[in-house]
């Protein structure tokens, strides 16, 4: 019995002993690692002395959660390109794993091409026409529906009010609506407006959106070659090229839905000085329905909103409007609000006074949907 009870001593002195060891040094599973955006991976950590590992008590940081974020037990996952250390830590002892995040890089070579024209959809005096490039495991069924499951690139392209069809030339990004330009893509919770790269799977739809690059496109006599290098809204790199003739379809009357609307009221209120700018909320309102315009006016602008033509765009610049985007169920930017909730991603609102009395011509549009609607009076400046 004295010997069962030595040995029991003995364990309990032993765990005391563990539980006052302290933590000399960390070690993780990997000090540099390679990720591409989307991936997610799990760093383990030792601890030393081991008898100090019951009681550890780890934490993780991230020394750039744009680009790498790290949960509580060490999970990472890479957002967008760049660098960053992960950190884990107890006490004063540290570890850290230095992670580069490679961008997404896609290389397509289409086998069909299909064009829909929309007509001056924007009201900018240019045709509106999207180019959708698929993919295998994608079909086109002959009367512009698209089926199967694959990848398919959407390009929205500004031509001449004189083009119906597809033009030869180089097309660059811009929000204007200008002719050979094509529209930066938008995330927005409903559907995705612009250009983008979609994946049709299981009749549910992912997308990455353009933010800049080009469409080169050449025609000799019916046939056309294409040629894209785009780089996505986190640094995703898509390129592709096309060859053939291309379909075409007029979606001007079917794809655009008009609504007029006039508004009786109008306040407005600054919401925030930033970068050199000033930022002006706007509320037109009538019985049913509201715009809500969110203006970027010169620091200089004080309980007023300059003349001028303001056009949607996420530069920030003055003059323009902001477009309409969804932040933890928050509308922000430029929406319609009221009968439904949708996010404006392009269109302008013109802006004039006389004699302190505003007139504002809208010309905005959401998803196939286009307002058009106008305000004129007093507005009420909120402080």
């Amino acid at each position: 019995m004295k010997k069962v009870f030595f040995v029991s001593m003995l364990f309990v002195l032993l765990l005391a002993s563990c539980d006052n060891e302290k933590v000399t040094s960390l070690v993780l599973s990997e000090r540099v690692k390679v990720m591409t955006m989307g991936d997610t991976a799990q760093l383990e950590v030792s601890v030393y002395p081991l008898a100090a590992t019951r009681n550890a008590d780890i934490t993780w940081e991230s020394s750039n959660e744009s680009v790498v974020s790290v949960s509580d037990n060490g999970t990472i996952r890479a957002l967008t390109p760049g660098e960053a250390v992960v950190g884990a830590i107890c006490d004063k002892v540290y570890a850290e794993c230095k992670i580069t995040v490679l961008a997404v890089k896609a290389d397509f070579s289409f086998h069909t091409a299909i064009l829909y024209f929309l007509g001056d959809a924007y009201k900018k005096g240019t045709n509106n026409v999207i180019l959708r490039l698929l993919d295998d495991g994608l079909e086109h069924k002959g009367s512009g529906v698209v089926e199967g499951e694959g990848f398919f690139l959407n390009i929205s392209l500004n031509q001449s009010k004189d083009d119906t069809l597809l033009v030869a030339g180089t097309f660059n990004n811009d929000t204007t609506g200008k002719a050979m330009t094509f529209f930066p893509g938008s995330n927005v919770e409903k559907y995705a407006p612009g250009s983008y790269l979609g994946q049709l799977v299981a009749q549910s739809l992912g997308a990455i959106f353009i933010k800049s690059g080009s469409c080169v496109v050449d025609k000799n006599a019916d046939e056309y070659a294409v040629n894209v290098s785009f780089l996505g809204e986190k640094g995703e790199v898509i390129s592709g090229s096309f060859k053939g003739e291309i379909a075409a379809f007029d979606a001007s009357e079917a794809d655009v839905e008009e609504k007029t609307m006039t508004f009786s009221s109008a306040t407005a209120q600054e919401i925030s000085t930033e970068g050199g700018s000033k930022q002006m909320m706007v509320m037109l309102k009538n019985d049913t329905d509201s715009l809500q315009l969110l203006f970027n006016v010169a620091l200089s602008a004080s309980n007023a909103i300059p003349i001028g033509d303001y056009s949607i765009s996420e530069s920030g610049a003055e003059f323009s409007l902001a477009k309409g985007s969804l932040l933890e169920s928050s509308c922000e930017g430029s929406w319609l609000l009221g009968t439904e909730n949708s996010p404006f991603v392009s269109g302008d609102v013109l802006v004039a006074n006389n004699n302190s009395k505003y007139t504002l011509t809208c010309n905005l549009r959401y998803e196939n949907t286009r307002i058009t609607g106008s305000y004129s009076g007093n507005i009420k400046f909120l402080n």
